[in-house]
């Protein structure tokens, strides 16, 4: 890989964890129901 192929993928890979923690934090339920398996694991609280 060249390091311009990898800075890209770095960048994509970090744009996603950032629109994922914004949805989690924002509209934390919608995410709950959205995500497979994390409905499965308890019930959904809201602090």
């Amino acid at each position: 890989m060249t390091k311009q192929t990898i800075v890209l993928l770095a960048s994509v890979l970090g744009m996603l964890a950032l629109v994922n923690g914004i949805f989690i934090v924002i509209p934390t339920e919608a995410w709950y129901w959205f995500m497979p398996s994390v409905s499965d694991r308890g019930h959904f609280t809201s602090t």
